[in-house]
């Protein structure tokens, strides 16, 4: 999936580009879904193999490489990683663990339990106790500046 500032998406499988659309929203970005729609209880039904993130619009070639180069395949990305709202069905979120496997780079990591609203630094691999409860648990990782790293995997523990 790729969108452009003018509004025009297009989507990809298999590295082929199937739907194009003019009309998408450029306006300002919040929380970015996958697998859902944001405000709705509309899911994806399937599987999601490989998902990435980049920092411009892929072309098609850029696209068609990557798909070609196999699973795992990472185009150069700095900045901050940030989740999505994770729902906990209301119940209130006091204590949580991020664990992250780090393959090289240095990262700050932080967790709010309240929706973004107050965000707490965490060290990776030990319980944090929320100091600002909720039911909205969201984690993300900001790339030290001096580094170039990447992060495999993240793992969230919550305690209710």
């Amino acid at each position: 999936l790729t969108i452009d500032g003018s509004g025009n998406l297009k989507v990809y499988l298999n590295g082929a580009e199937i739907v194009t659309d003019t009309s998408a929203s450029t306006g300002a970005l919040t929380d970015f879904n996958i697998g859902s729609q944001a405000g709705s209880d509309r899911w994806w039904d399937g599987k999601i193999d490989e998902f990435g993130i980049w920092e411009k619009e892929l072309t098609p070639a850029e696209i068609l490489i990557l798909y070609k180069a196999g699973n795992g395949t990472a185009y150069p990305f700095t900045g901050q990683a940030k989740s999505s709202s994770i729902d906990f069905n209301n119940s209130t979120i006091t204590t949580a663990t991020l664990t992250s496997t780090e393959v090289s780079g240095s990262f700050d990591y932080e967790l709010t339990a309240d929706g973004g609203s107050n965000w707490e630094s965490v060290t990776s691999g030990t319980a944090h106790t929320f100091s600002n409860t909720g039911t909205d648990l969201r984690w993300r990782a900001t790339e030290n500046a001096a580094s170039t790293g990447e992060i495999s995997q993240v793992t969230l523990t919550s305690y209710h």
